[in-house]
């Protein structure tokens, strides 16, 4: 394999006109020069240089070696810049995904700000529920992405309760948690009381089932049950949209959980009371089992730290566990 050093040199020489003053373009002794060039054609199998009194001009194989050298170095120069840029996290590209709350509270800005700091570098974003982001790192397609998982309730489980992957072996990182409050009419008689225990639920109905309303259902599920009795489901309502669930509660279907997380908008006819003790989303950071990330991920990643840890933030509030308006 031809040497680039070398063809540099050859470069180098082409454009001077002599071997001496390439040598002092590029800062070597002609003597190193002329033995890199006769080690060149050595290697080439062929005169590249007419040598003579006015110095050294390119024969015809020297011609047509230069060409393609020019080529290469191009090449070889557009790598190495966008290698470095890569490596300072200015260039490349990242592979994000976030679930529906999460990219509306606060991954949405925290891109726009990456994008605004780091133009050239290509983001793909994906949006969706944990466990189908699970998939997706387990399969190296993302390099991060924003999840959740319960206590009861792994990310990698989907809303019918089946466990789409039992590898274990994305990584995740703790973000913050993410309660969740109980949803009720304006005209409810529980909406008069500032919190809610789980004992005063006996006999309210809520939308979904003790498994197909999950996550949150199993863990509400638990504890009614801790409190001596069984709540009651509503399984005809079902959506994973908390828009529609808020727009469900407040038509009298039933009661339901929203994670503090989704309340940026909270309808006029709604109230929102915490539940104590309450089922509790913890939102974390999950990336893929291997042991690299691009200096562009580990920037977005800062970026995304700095949104939640912005004072006046739209999530900083939910991060810090302060009450939901009601």
């Amino acid at each position: 394999m031809l040497d680039v050093k070398r063809m540099r040199i050859l470069r180098e020489v082409a454009r001077r006109g002599s071997f001496g003053a390439a040598a002092k373009a590029l800062s070597f002794t002609p003597s190193a020069v002329w033995q890199q060039m006769e080690a060149l054609e050595r290697q080439c199998g062929a005169q590249l240089f007419d040598r003579g009194p006015r110095g050294a001009r390119l024969t015809q194989a020297g011609e047509s070696l230069l060409t393609h050298a020019e080529l290469v170095i191009e090449q070889l120069d557009r790598a190495e810049a966008e290698l470095s840029s890569i490596a300072r996290g200015k260039g490349g590209r990242v592979r994000f995904g976030s679930f529906p709350t999460a990219t509306e509270a606060f991954v949405a800005p925290a891109l726009a700000t990456f994008q605004a700091n780091h133009p050239r570098v290509e983001v793909e974003f994906v949006d969706g529920e944990p466990y189908e982001q699970v998939l997706r790192l387990e399969a190296l397609e993302l390099d991060c992405a924003v999840v959740f998982d319960l206590d009861g309730w792994p990310a990698a489980r989907a809303y019918d309760g089946r466990l789409v992957s039992d590898r274990d072996d994305v990584e995740y990182e703790h973000l913050f948690d993410d309660p969740y409050l109980i949803a009720l009419p304006i005209w409810h008689p529980l909406a008069a009381h500032d919190s809610i225990a789980p004992a005063q639920l006996v006999g309210k109905t809520f939308l979904g089932s003790g498994s197909e309303c999950a996550p949150w259902g199993v863990e509400l599920a638990r504890l009614c049950e801790s409190a001596g009795f069984e709540p009651r489901f509503e399984s005809r309502y079902r959506t994973v949209d908390f828009h529609s669930v808020q727009a469900l509660v407040a038509s009298g279907h039933g009661l339901s959980l929203l994670p503090r997380l989704s309340l940026g908008s909270v309808r006029r006819d709604l109230a929102i009371r915490p539940l104590e003790p309450a089922p509790v989303r913890h939102v974390k950071l999950g990336f893929p089992p291997t042991s690299y990330r691009s200096p562009a991920c580990e920037a977005l990643v800062d970026t995304l730290l700095e949104r939640l840890g912005r004072a006046d933030g739209p999530s900083a509030g939910l991060a810090a566990g302060e009450p939901a308006a009601t």
